[in-house]
């Protein structure tokens, strides 16, 4: 949702398109920094620092992204649509929710674990 100012006046902010699994930047807008959140920590990284992303569908699927000198591994359930976002350059926000990838329903986007580590030289 927008911030609204004087009625007269365009948002403040860019309206945005929330889902359970995170946050895409609304139609013809782009993102500037994408936030990784899982239940304890959040880090964010600047777009223009993704080097590639590697989306392998299976169960669960693995979207591994190289971002700089770190990797962040997303593990879950219909990943296709993030690594689409990520194509796209509207992804804000990525979040996990351990423990939902078995009771999710067919088709359902679920990111059950997101880890970060220091990629192989």
């Amino acid at each position: 949702m927008a911030l609204k100012g004087h009625p007269d006046k365009a948002a403040i902010a860019p309206a945005r398109r929330t889902l359970a699994w995170g946050v895409l930047a609304e139609e013809g807008d782009a993102a500037q920094v994408v936030r990784f959140a899982t239940g304890d920590r959040s880090v964010s990284f600047p777009l223009h620092a993704f080097k590639r992303w590697e989306f392998k569908l299976g169960t669960p699927d693995t979207l591994t992204i190289r971002i700089e000198d770190e990797t962040v591994t997303v593990q879950g359930h219909g990943l296709a649509v993030v690594r689409d976002a990520l194509d796209a350059g509207a992804l804000l926000i990525l979040r996990a929710k351990p423990g939902r990838l078995p009771s999710s329903p067919p088709g359902e986007t679920t990111v059950t674990g997101i880890t970060f580590a220091v990629a192989n030289q």
